[in-house]
């Protein structure tokens, strides 16, 4: 009985080890620039132009047609349900 009982004050009495802090993750290079040519700077203004007539043709949905395109897209891309609308109509 008396070793449970000096074991218990043993534990009561001795501070806890100080927890280590895990190592930092390594440090990770920034991505090197690769200068703008004059074919780099075509593409990226090509790819500009697509993006604003796409974002033209999603901005003339209505709100409706805008949340069944993106319950489609949840349920195609990720396999899951969309989040409720605060202003769902019953």
């Amino acid at each position: 009985m008396t070793g449970i009982v000096l074991d218990f004050l043993k534990r009561l009495l001795v501070p806890p080890p100080k927890e280590t802090p895990p190592p930092a993750p390594p440090s990770v290079p920034a991505p090197k620039e690769r200068p703008l040519t004059p074919e780099r700077s075509q593409l990226l203004s090509q790819a500009m132009s697509i993006y604003r007539s796409k974002q033209a043709i999603l901005a003339d949905l209505s709100e409706e047609q805008r949340q069944m395109l993106v319950t489609v897209a949840l349920k195609t891309f990720f396999n899951q349900p969309p989040p409720d609308s605060k202003d769902k109509k019953s």
